[in-house]
């Protein structure tokens, strides 16, 4: 699985660069999976009062709930960014990082997209970088640009 990581301060746009990646890639026929890291630990995907997040509160290591169209699960305790990608890489060929900074050192990524966001002076910009490989973009003017050096970086990956 190769992975893509998504970094920038909070509004810089690394939600609507990821989301971009994920349809654009999925219609070139990757499987995504996508990881996003929360610094904060008040976040819950559980429904209250549902069997699953019931499930939790008692106690459960891992709650799931499997639909005719998906699945999800909710595992307990802290598991480091490394546990997590060997779980997506059953189900993908891309894996989106958004957000982590310091679990991305251990993981070294194929790809990096670093987002400075738009000021008042100066538009956002967007840098790329895999191997020997590596461009800047403004997120405004060149998301099919970004996008289809992403996926140049991505196939370059595969192909080593």
């Amino acid at each position: 699985m190769k992975s893509v990581a998504v970094q920038g301060k909070s509004g810089a746009g690394k939600t609507t660069l990821s989301r971009a990646l994920i349809t654009f890639l999925g219609r070139q026929g990757w499987r995504i999976s996508y990881i996003k890291s929360i610094p904060h630990d008040d976040a819950s995907f559980e429904t209250e009062g549902k069997d699953t997040e019931l499930a939790m509160n008692s106690g459960a290591m891992l709650s799931a709930g499997v639909t005719p169209s998906k699945a999800f699960f909710t595992l307990r305790g802290h598991h480091d960014l490394r546990e997590v990608m060997i779980l997506a890489e059953k189900w993908s060929d891309v894996c989106i990082l958004e957000g982590f900074h310091s679990d991305i050192q251990t993981i070294l990524p194929d790809v990096i997209i670093n987002i400075s966001p738009a000021t008042a002076d100066s538009s956002g910009t967007v840098r790329v970088a895999c191997g020997s490989l590596h461009s800047s973009f403004t997120m405004e003017q060149d998301m099919d640009g970004i996008l289809k050096f992403v996926l140049e970086c991505l196939m370059d990956a595969m192909s080593k």
